[in-house]
């Protein structure tokens, strides 16, 4: 039997209205029918647990290492040609982990549909749960969208799962993906508690939701907005920043939200940490320079071997390479050190002078660093952009984001890349596979 391959938006609104005339396969065992999930709150929450566990068991395998190499962090030692394309920073409409990276977050915005979906036109659990799981989802949907459109800028907004209406979705503007992102986050807001609902940090709470926002805020240059979203987080004294070596510990007391793993580590560490020979992806000599004599986060975070002769640099933020249960590492998604350099920089930008320079500082202390003094705006912004590639680098894209958000994207990586194309660069292509399947996607200029 021959599997047809289908675009990922179309897939979504097949596997959302179950066509069986199109789709004739069984539901693969970790994933629950429409049926089952509105059976009781038990199936739910099985849903719920794997749209979670797609973050780290899809995104991770190949989000973290492209989005690294893409910008300055890191290099690449190896000669897979599709990692070579985001090593160069411009990767071709063909690019399988182009397609990937789009196909997995689609899946999970899909997922995330379904279940909202099934939630409201259900009654058979109590309202506070249908309450927990649609503020989990429109958390997971928001996280989705935030990626793809910063990934691709206009992309899909599918909200449904009905293949009238998804099948052939032109792309929205990204003014309108962040509107949705934006409702979606303070709903989760509204829906959820304070308190964790499972055990650990492994699933959102109103927290995680204002922590998300205040990114988005700071994208969005609305800088009252962020400092007040990050403020709200730090002042709940619900966190604390911990030591470099301790940070990523799975519960660590500076984390916000993480992505459980069943084995206590994560794919892309594989990648990152080598067993034996050169590290697939070494530090970059860039990245080496942005850190200031003694400080804790490059002891703590930063390895090296030689080989040959040579000594290497490679990212060892998490340390697990295979299983540990005893001393767990999850996938880190948000935790307060970013809300203090988001608060930082958005205190700055209003000529709070004095606070933003005391939220960076708290940030430097932890990493043993002695307090600035700067008193001038552009030298304290310019502090916070370093201090934020030193403490993000190699999470979730930060780097780049960053350097494409402030304007500096072009001069910077334009300038240690001799393959980067102005403002082509800024940009991943669209899926080849995804434009064939649907004639109102349009390609993203230059590619």
């Amino acid at each position: 039997m021959k599997l047809k391959i289908y675009p990922a938006i179309l897939v979504i609104g097949m596997i959302g209205n179950s066509c069986k005339k199109l789709v004739e396969v069984d539901l693969p065992q970790n994933q629950l029918s429409s049926q089952a999930v509105l059976s009781d709150s038990t199936t739910a929450l099985s849903a719920l647990v794997n749209i979670y566990a797609l973050f780290p068991n899809t995104i991770d395998q190949t989000f973290h290492t492209s989005l690294s190499v893409y910008s300055d962090e890191l290099d690449y030692s190896q000669n897979n040609p599709a990692i070579n394309e985001f090593r160069q920073s411009y990767v071709s409409a063909a690019n399988t982990r182009d397609l990937t990276l789009w196909k997995n977050f689609y899946f999970i915005i899909y997922s995330c549909n379904d279940l909202i979906g099934n939630l409201q036109s259900g009654d058979a659990m109590p309202e506070s749960k249908v309450r927990q799981f649609t503020g989990e989802a429109r958390f997971l949907r928001a996280f989705a969208f935030f990626y793809l459109t910063n990934l691709y800028g206009l992309v899909p907004l599918p909200l449904k799962n009905e293949v009238s209406s998804t099948a052939l979705l032109a792309r929205s503007d990204s003014a309108s993906v962040y509107q949705q992102i934006v409702a979606d986050l303070q709903s989760a807001r509204g829906l959820l508690p304070v308190t964790y609902p499972s055990a650990g940090k492994v699933r959102a709470n109103q927290y995680a939701t204002t922590a998300l926002l205040a990114r988005v805020y700071l994208y969005r240059q609305d800088w009252a907005q962020a400092e007040q979203a990050a403020g709200t987080v730090i002042n709940s004294r619900l966190y604390q920043l911990s030591a470099p070596g301790q940070t990523f510990t799975a519960g660590s007391a500076g984390t916000l939200l993480e992505f459980a793993t069943p084995n206590g580590f994560n794919s892309s560490s594989t990648e990152f940490i080598p067993l034996s020979g050169k590290p697939n992806y070494p530090v970059s000599a860039h990245l080496i320079t942005q850190f200031e004599p003694g400080d804790l986060r490059f002891s703590a975070w930063i390895k090296s071997t030689k080989v040959a002769g040579t000594t290497y640099d490679y990212p060892n933020k998490y340390h697990n390479r295979s299983a540990n249960t005893s001393a767990p590492e999850y996938l880190v998604a948000l935790r307060l050190a970013e809300q203090y350099l988001i608060r930082a920089e958005a205190e700055i930008r209003q000529n709070k002078l004095d606070a933003g320079l005391a939220d960076l500082n708290t940030v430097r202390q932890t990493a043993g660093l002695t307090n600035l003094t700067l008193s001038n705006q552009a030298e304290l912004i310019n502090a916070v952009y370093q201090e934020r590639e030193t403490e993000l680098f190699t999470e979730w894209g930060h780097r780049l984001f960053d350097l494409k958000r402030t304007g500096r994207a072009n001069a910077v990586l334009g300038a240690a890349k001799p393959t980067w194309k102005t403002n082509i660069s800024l940009l991943l292509p669209i899926p080849q596979n995804e434009i064939i399947h649907d004639h109102n996607l349009t390609q993203n200029a230059g590619y």
